[in-house]
Formats: C-alpha cells, sequence, structure tokens
C-alpha cells in the first residue's frame, strides 16, 4: 500500500502545482481565472477575487503538504475538501446548463462540463485512497526501484489529468471536439 501512497502524492502534487502555477504566471492569467470563477455566478461579486486567491493558496498548500512525507494526510484532507467545493461549483454550472470556460489548468476554451465533475471525481479517489493508505499502511523502507516507478506512475497518470480536455476531445468523434472543424482522418478526397 505504500507505493500506492507515493503515486497518490506525487499524482496531486502535479496537479496542483500546474493548476497554482498556471493561475499564478502572471497577473493576466489570474485576472482571467478570477473573471472564470465571477461567470461561475454563485459568489457575490466581492467575494470572487479573495475566493480565486483562496483557491490558488489551497492549491499551493496541497503541493507543499504532499510533498512531505509526515504532511501527506494533511495534504491529502486538504485536496479532497478544496475538490469536493471545487466539484459542487462544477455540477451547479452542469445542471444551470451555463457555458463557463474551464481555467482550472490556465487558458483553455473547453466550457465546463460532465467530464470536469469526472475528472474531479477521480482526483477525490485518488486523494481518499492516498490518505487512507498513508494512515493505515506501516511506514516501512521502500525499494528504491519501486520508489522510482510509483513517482513515473504518478507523474505520469498526473500528465493525463492535467491534459484530461485535450485527451477526451481527441476521441470526442461527434463534432471533432469543441470549437473545432469536424474533419476526416486519413481519407484523401479523390482528383477526379
Amino acid at each position: 500500500m505504500t507505493y500506492v501512497v507515493v503515486v497518490a502524492r506525487c499524482l496531486l502534487l502535479v496537479v496542483f502545482l500546474v493548476s497554482a502555477f498556471s493561475k499564478l504566471r502572471g497577473r493576466e492569467r489570474f485576472t482571467e481565472f478570477v473573471s472564470s470563477v465571477r461567470a461561475f455566478g454563485i459568489l457575490p461579486a466581492g467575494a470572487v477575487r479573495p475566493v480565486a486567491a483562496l483557491v490558488v493558496l489551497a492549491e499551493a498548500a496541497i503541493v507543499v503538504l504532499v510533498a512531505v512525507p509526515v504532511t501527506a494526510v494533511a495534504g491529502f484532507g486538504l485536496a479532497v475538501g478544496l475538490l469536493l467545493v471545487l466539484t459542487g461549483a462544477l455540477a451547479v454550472v452542469v445542471r444551470q446548463r451555463q457555458r463557463v470556460t474551464c481555467r482550472c489548468f490556465g487558458p483553455g476554451s473547453a466550457p465546463v462540463s460532465r467530464r470536469h465533475l469526472v475528472r474531479n471525481g477521480l482526483l477525490i479517489v485518488i486523494a481518499l485512497v492516498g490518505a487512507a493508505g498513508a494512515l493505515l499502511a506501516p511506514a516501512g523502507a521502500l525499494h528504491p526501484a519501486g520508489t522510482t516507478l510509483a513517482i513515473i506512475g504518478g507523474a505520469t497518470a498526473a500528465l493525463l489529468v492535467v491534459h484530461f480536455d485535450d485527451i477526451v476531445d481527441l476521441f470526442d468523434f461527434r463534432s471533432g471536439g469543441p470549437d473545432r472543424p469536424v474533419r476526416s482522418v486519413g481519407h484523401k478526397p479523390s482528383s477526379r
């Protein structure tokens, strides 16, 4: 179970690092994130910027907490709490069929949809499994090769999460993905 904890720690560290960094990369990026939070229409106008700043602060705290083994359980707990709140906000947007751009990982054009609920649900499960493993598994020496594989697996899975919208769009055969024209793959028009 301890290698599962390493995978979960690495995955959440990379996901929340990318998420926080994408919002703090510059004033424009943070302003775009604030605008997307405002577009959700859930918060009073005066609370939007402070809540957006609190989200980024929580993301950064998760990175630090899951990076250190003795604080990993607190990091998992904070991740679950933040993800539950964010998933609740996403669910409101999906239920109301609003067209709000997802700015979870910086600039993007994907509107909030059920796919984001699925992604967050998976992250919640990973954080819960990581917390359970960290609490229940005896602390012991890990084999360097196993630890390396767990880190690589966690980082790879994190990249899949970060690029989840792009991956889903690759397999969206109905419309060619959002904001993309439909095109035929592997079929050349005849030259007659």
